[in-house]
């Protein structure tokens, strides 16, 4: 088999993709601020006044014990410091 015979039988290959476009670069600066914005929020609200007076800290005696649980707040901020 000659060059040029395996040239015409070699499948064709795909164009390259094209670059990344502005909404693609816009979309993943969006994310980048959402996942920062909830990181903060994680890190936070588990140590302010709000924590204790919300709906799920008087769901039953057991789920209050646990939520004002210094171990369990630091899980939660543990979980925005991941970001």
């Amino acid at each position: 088999m000659s060059l040029a015979e395996s040239e015409k039988a070699a499948p064709p290959t795909a164009a390259a993709p094209a670059g990344l476009r502005w909404y693609h670069k816009l979309v993943g600066m969006l994310l980048v601020i959402l996942c920062f914005e909830v990181g903060i929020f994680l890190i936070a609200y588990p140590w302010s006044q709000y924590w204790n007076s919300n709906y799920f800290s008087w769901l039953s005696p057991g789920w209050r014990e646990l939520w004002i649980n210094p171990f369990f707040r630091a899980g939660v901020s543990g979980l925005g410091g991941e970001n």
